[in-house]
């Protein structure tokens, strides 16, 4: 039985949207279905013009539903960042859905029980859209192998703080500031290595999201790469070491595409599904 005197956490759940009417429901029904309920969702829509913020105004009318021309992601990011009230601040694409009813709970029981603790990550689990079999996880604890380019890598390639079961509070965001323009196609690693700089995350061994696969084109994955470049220079890691990285993630992902384009995409999702 819950302590009635406990302190309510509001969480907020910012999920972006332009015409996501696809998948919305999942989204939305994962978050009303959650045994916590302190939950305040925000819909950031760039103008849809399909029914995307009908079907959020049907199944959650007290959404706070922001609909208006952006700039993209980003830009929908921190709009939902500047208007969030909740002590626990997450995001939730609008394709995407929690794993199950006790998430929030779960998260926020852990925020309650370790104040300490500022930032937390969980489990990611990708399926394949197509049939929704699990493809690979990603998500685990820091070890104390993790410094260095190694930690750096592991953040970036969502290891460690996988952007869709990251739950901070409201006061690390208010510190850390919002997303980066200049790191637009790469904003969640980004965001998380400017984190970890100044807080110690927390793993939560739970599923927290099915993520469902596909989304970035293969345009903006080699634009990825490219700027993840730019970020490890930043970060001061050697011109060798992050020009090799690079190379190995454009080459990684030159072979992904071919194994997908030449018919053999079933060999590819088993790879992933054993490798994950």
């Amino acid at each position: 039985m819950r302590n009635h005197n406990e302190r309510r956490l509001l969480v907020s759940v910012i999920t972006i949207t332009l015409n996501s009417e696809k998948y919305i429901a999942d989204t939305v029904q994962s978050i009303m279905s959650q045994s916590y309920p302190y939950i305040e969702h925000i819909v950031i829509d760039g103008a849809s013009k399909d029914r995307t913020v009908a079907i959020v105004k049907e199944l959650n009318p007290k959404a706070v539903i922001i609909s208006e021309p952006d700039n993209g992601p980003l830009e929908a990011a921190n709009k939902g960042l500047s208007i969030a009230k909740g002590d626990i601040i997450a995001f939730l694409h609008s394709d995407d859905y929690y794993a199950n009813e006790q998430v929030i709970q779960k998260v926020v029981d852990t925020f309650i029980s370790n104040e300490s603790v500022k930032v937390l990550y969980g489990i990611v689990q990708a399926v394949d859209s197509a049939d929704g079999k699990i493809i690979m996880r990603h998500g685990r604890p820091v070890t104390s192998k993790d410094f260095g380019l190694k930690y750096l890598k592991a953040v970036l390639e969502f290891d460690i703080m996988p952007g869709l079961a990251v739950f901070a509070r409201k006061e690390v965001y208010d510190t850390i500031g919002l997303f980066s323009s200049e790191y637009a196609v790469i904003a969640d690693g980004e965001y998380n290595l400017r984190v970890i700089k100044l807080y110690k995350p927390f793993f939560l061994n739970e599923v927290i999201t099915i993520m469902r696969s596909g989304g970035i084109s293969s345009q903006n994955v080699f634009k990825a790469h490219k700027a993840v470049y730019k970020l490890l220079r930043r970060e001061n890691v050697s011109f060798i070491d992050a020009l090799g990285y690079y190379f190995y993630c454009c080459i990684r992902t030159f072979f992904s595409k071919l194994f997908l384009n030449t018919g053999m995409r079933g060999i590819f999702l088993l790879y992933r599904r054993m490798k994950g």
